[in-house]
C-alpha cells in the first residue's frame, strides 16, 4: 500500500499538547507531522511578539514551496530526486494566525508535504473531518488587504489523496466593500458541475472554471488533458468588476463542504494559488537575452569506472558558467529554470537559479564531437512561467 493510499487522521486528545495519531497513518506522513508540529510548537510559543504581515497588492502568487525538499517538482512531475535547499527559492506561506494555535475539534490540520508537489519542492496537505452539520470546513491561506480595481484571473491545483464521496472543494476569496456591509465569499470549485452548493448567504457567488479554450496562454499549461496535469486538478477562472465592484480582498482560503449525514475525511494536496490582474495576464512574457557562456573546461572520463564499455569512448565532463540578460517585458522575475538537450534529445532539467548566471558542473556527455542545447526558462512574481518552446536558448558545440 504506497502512502498516498493511507488516510491521515490527526487530532489532539483532552490533554494539553498530547498528539494521537491512528493506526492508519505511514510512516512518511508521521515524520512529516513530527517535524511539522515541533515547528509548530516553536511559533506557538513566539505568537504573543509576532505581529501579522499580509499582502496588499497584486499578483499574490505561491506554490507554498519553503526554499528546501526531497525533489524538485515542475507542474507535477518530479524532475530531479534529489534534495536541496536554497532559500532565495521560498515562496509565500499561509497566513498562521494565533487561533489556529490551540485545540482542534474537526481534526483539521495543514502542513508542508514533501512527498509530491506541483511546483518547488512540496505542496500544502490539508487533513479535517467535515462536520455533519452542513456547516463548510475551511482553512485559511493568506489574509491580505488588496484593493480589487480590476478584473483577476484566480488559478489553482489541487490533488486529492483521499475525499470521501459527497464531499465538495472550493477556493475561496473574501471582500468587503464597506464598513457595516455583509462581506461578500467568490466560491471558485474544483468539480465542473457542483450538485451541492454551500449556501451559507445570501453573498456567496459561486463561480465556474474556464473552458480550455478561454484560458489565457499565459496561464495555459505545456499539456492539457481535460485539466487534468499528472493527476493534478488545475482550475483558471476569470473574475470580472461586476462581481470585484472595487472590494477589498481580505482572506483566501480553502474550504470543503457536504450535506450527507456522516462525518467525511478530507486529505488533500494544494500545489499552488495565483491571484493575477487580467493586465498583467495578457502581458506576453519575453524570453532572455544575449545567453553567454564562459569558464568552460571539459574534461576526458574514459577512465571512469562506472561507464558502460559502449560509453567509454569519448565520454566527458563539462562544466561552465551561464549568463544571461534579464527580459525587458515583466522585469519581475523571480526564477530561472534551466534545461539542456544533447544532440537533440529531449530536454532535461539542470536546476534553477534566483539570479542571471548559472555554474554548470560536471554534466556528462558522450561522443568526440557534439552540440548540447540550454534552455533558460523565467518564472515571474506572478506565478507565470515562460512557455519552454519560447524561452531563449544557447548551443554549445564541443
Amino acid at each position: 500500500m504506497s502512502a498516498n493510499n493511507i488516510v491521515s487522521v490527526v487530532s489532539y486528545s483532552s490533554a494539553p499538547k498530547t498528539l494521537i495519531a491512528c493506526s492508519m497513518i505511514s510512516v512518511a506522513a508521521s515524520l512529516e507531522l513530527f517535524i511539522y508540529f515541533s515547528v509548530f510548537r516553536f511559533w506557538y510559543y513566539l505568537r504573543p511578539y509576532l505581529p501579522m504581515h499580509v499582502s496588499c497588492s497584486l499578483p499574490l502568487s505561491s506554490t507554498f514551496c519553503q526554499g528546501w525538499g526531497k525533489r524538485t517538482y515542475m507542474h507535477g512531475q518530479a524532475v530531479s530526486n534529489d534534495p536541496w535547499s536554497n532559500l532565495s527559492m521560498q515562496q509565500p506561506q499561509p497566513t498562521l494566525t494565533h487561533s489556529e494555535m490551540g485545540y482542534n475539534p474537526h481534526q483539521q490540520y495543514k502542513w508542508l508535504h514533501l512527498e509530491d508537489g506541483f511546483l518547488g519542492g512540496g505542496s500544502m496537505r490539508f487533513v479535517g473531518r467535515l462536520p455533519n452539520s452542513g456547516s463548510p470546513l475551511t482553512y485559511r491561506l493568506f489574509d491580505t488587504a488588496i484593493n480589487m480595481s480590476s478584473s483577476v484571473y484566480v488559478s489553482y491545483s489541487l490533488k486529492q489523496m483521499h475525499m470521501d464521496a459527497g464531499a465538495n472543494l472550493f477556493i475561496y476569496l473574501v471582500l468587503n466593500k464597506d464598513e457595516g456591509e455583509k462581506e461578500k465569499r467568490i466560491l471558485l470549485p474544483v468539480e465542473h458541475t457542483v450538485t451541492t452548493i454551500y449556501a451559507g448567504g445570501d453573498n456567496d457567488t459561486t463561480l465556474q472554471c474556464l473552458d480550455d479554450l478561454d484560458i489565457p496562454p499565459a496561464l495555459q499549461l505545456p499539456v492539457s488533458k481535460g485539466r487534468e496535469y499528472n493527476q493534478w486538478q488545475c482550475r483558471v477562472f476569470r473574475i470580472d468588476m461586476d462581481i470585484l465592484d472595487g472590494s477589498i480582498l481580505d482572506e483566501v482560503g480553502l474550504m470543503a463542504y457536504t450535506d450527507n449525514e456522516e462525518p467525511l475525511m478530507l486529505n488533500v494536496l494544494l500545489g499552488n494559488v495565483q491571484i493575477i490582474s487580467a493586465e498583467d495576464v495578457t502581458l506576453c512574457p519575453s524570453s532572455v537575452m544575449n545567453i553567454t557562456c564562459d569558464q568552460v573546461t571539459i574534461d576526458n572520463l574514459s577512465t571512469r569506472s562506472d561507464l558502460l564499455p559502449s560509453e567509454e569512448s569519448g565520454a566527458k565532463s563539462l562544466s561552465m558558467r551561464l549568463r544571461w540578460l534579464q527580459p525587458e517585458i515583466m522585469a519581475d522575475v523571480t526564477s530561472y529554470h534551466i534545461w539542456y538537450s544533447l544532440n537533440g534529445a529531449d530536454r532535461e532539467w539542470l536546476g534553477s537559479t534566483y539570479s542571471n548566471k548559472s555554474y554548470i558542473t560536471n554534466l556528462d556527455v558522450h561522443g568526440e564531437h557534439g552540440c548540447i542545447t540550454f534552455t533558460v526558462q523565467p518564472q515571474y512574481k506572478s506565478g507565470i512561467i515562460q512557455d519552454i518552446n519560447k524561452a531563449g536558448t544557447y548551443s554549445f558545440k564541443y
